[in-house]
Formats: C-alpha cells, structure tokens, sequence
C-alpha cells in the first residue's frame, strides 16, 4: 500500500504551508492592530409599569430605563502605540436615538497607562486620549443610556494600523477573541503530527534495519522464481522510501525475466539499484523530527490562542 503521501521536501513543504504560513501570516497581519470591543450591556433601572407617579431621572434627565454597556479599547498587535503614531485621535459616536447620557473609563490595564476621555454629549462622540498603548494593554469604559440597543460607530487614524476593528462579544461567554487562523494550523499540526510519528516509530526503524544491513554487507534477495513475489518483497522491505524512489526500484526489477532473477549478475544489479535508492533517499528521522518540531510549534501556537 503507497503512503497517503511523500516523505521528505514534500512533507516539510505541506507542513510549512499548513502550519508556517498561517501563524507568519497572524504575526505580520496583526503587527500593529487596535480593536474596540463591546464587552457586556446590562439594565441597570427599568420603571415598573402601572406605576403611574413615578419619575426616574440621572443628573436632572428623566428615564424610562438606564442601561450600561461596557466596551474596551486593546492594542491586539505586537507592536506599542505612542501618541506620536496618532494622527487622528480614537472618536467612538454613539447614533442620538441611543440616548447616551454619559461615558467614563472604568479601568485600565496597567492601572498607570494614564488615558483619559472627553464625551461630547450634545454630539453623542467621545474622544480617547493615551500617551502609550503597548502591546494588550486595554482601556475599559462604560456607557450609560436611556436603551442597551444603542447603534455606534467608532474611527482612527494611526499610523501602520489599516482601520479600527470593531468587535461584538457580549453574548460570548467566554469572551475570548481568537484569530481565525488557529483553526487550520491546529488541523495541519495534529495531521502532521500524526506523520511525524509514523515516520518515526514505523519507518525509521525498518530504513535503520535495511542501512544496517546494507553497509554490514549481509543484506541478502531471497531466492524468488516469480518476478512478482520479488517485487512484493522490494515494496515491503524498502517501503519507508517514497513512491518515487520505490518505484525506480521496482521498474528496473521489471525489466527481467523470471528466469533471470536467480542469476547472480542480476541480483547484485538489482542489490546496487536498492542501494542506490536508499542512500539518496532522505531520512526520515531527519524529516520525522522537523515534521514533530512543526507540529509542536503549531500546536503551542494554538493553545496560547485559545
């Protein structure tokens, strides 16, 4: 049965693209990125019905309901943030059907990261403003407004970042943001890992035996008088080589008659055409333990991000 596919260039190259490309892709794609994120919304006052009389106000304003949304604002790159890089200032508009009564900043992570904001409530905008954003640092603020259904834009100008994301996780409990690429590089890690320890634990000990063999000179063709079960032995024995070199093998041993396989002159021409092809095949423990490293940094990859 032929492998599912190539040891060696092949499977260094498939696990790279699976595995490489997409973290090198999440590294450079995510160098210099923002994000604000909706946290949570939550009603904080709600006024009974049928109860006629009652009046709910804050600061002077009457309500009918008051509800808290809770944002943040994080540097999800790899890269710090500094006032210089700012061209235009963080802007966040909240639409005036929301009725947002007013904003402030609930924390911050690190406590001494030392932004401050100014809401303009009679635009419904507020401003952010930081001397220093380093990597997952976080400004947490919260909304007060006459509704939690509030429409809200939000706009940027820094330099190496395309565009301010904007992210809805209120509904997740797990409020976990995780890159979209963890998902093909933990599959192409688990597959490739899987490849990994084939080579190492199957292949690699029958390539060992056979090279043992070989170089001690006691590597020996059975006796076969059918050509076929020959080439079944060959396929057997030398089956941690690729489907390439295996079949080299195995068309040049078809190239003889059934009569002639118990000549010497042609099992020692087929002897060197098996040693040929096992000393410039690649080892797999070579190719195994790259293949395992990959697979190893595919999977940290994964679970850091999760």
């Amino acid at each position: 049965m032929k492998k599912l596919f190539n040891v060696g260039f092949w499977t260094i190259l498939l696990a790279g693209l699976g595995i490489v490309v997409p973290i090198v892709w999440d590294y450079y794609k995510t160098t210099s990125a923002i994000e604000l994120v909706l946290t949570g919304k939550s009603t904080i006052i709600s006024k009974p019905e049928k109860m006629n009389g009652l009046v709910i106000t804050y600061d002077g304003e009457s309500l009918e309901e008051l509800s808290r949304i809770t944002f943040s604002i994080i540097n999800t790159g790899r890269s710090p943030i500094g006032k210089k890089d700012v061209v235009s200032p963080i802007v966040v508009s909240f639409a005036k059907e929301a009725g947002v009564i007013d904003v402030k900043i609930d924390s911050m992570q690190p406590p001494n990261l030392g932004a401050n904001l100014i809401f303009d409530k009679a635009v419904g905008s507020t401003t952010f403003d930081f001397p220093l954003l380093n990597p997952n640092d976080r400004i947490h603020f919260s909304v007060l407004a006459k509704t939690s259904n509030i429409k809200f834009n939000a706009a940027a100008r820094i330099a190496g970042v395309s565009s301010l994301g904007v992210k809805d996780i209120s509904d997740d409990k797990t409020k976990k943001i995780r890159p979209w690429t963890i998902y093909p590089v933990g599959f192409f890690s688990v597959l490739f890992l899987m490849v990994a320890f084939s080579m190492l634990l199957k292949d690699y000990p029958n390539e060992r035996r056979v090279k043992r063999a070989l170089k001690s000179r006691v590597f020996d063709l059975p006796l076969y008088q059918i050509k076929s079960d020959l080439i079944d032995w060959v396929s057997s024995t030398i089956g941690f080589l690729t489907n390439k070199d295996r079949d080299a093998v195995i068309l040049f041993i078809d190239n003889f008659s059934d009569s002639e396989l118990t000549n010497d002159i042609t099992r020692t021409r087929i002897m060197d055409s098996i040693q040929h092809a096992v000393n410039r095949a690649q080892s797999n423990l070579q190719t195994g333990l790259l293949t395992m490293i990959l697979s190893f940094w595919g999977l940290w990859y994964v679970f850091t991000n999760w």
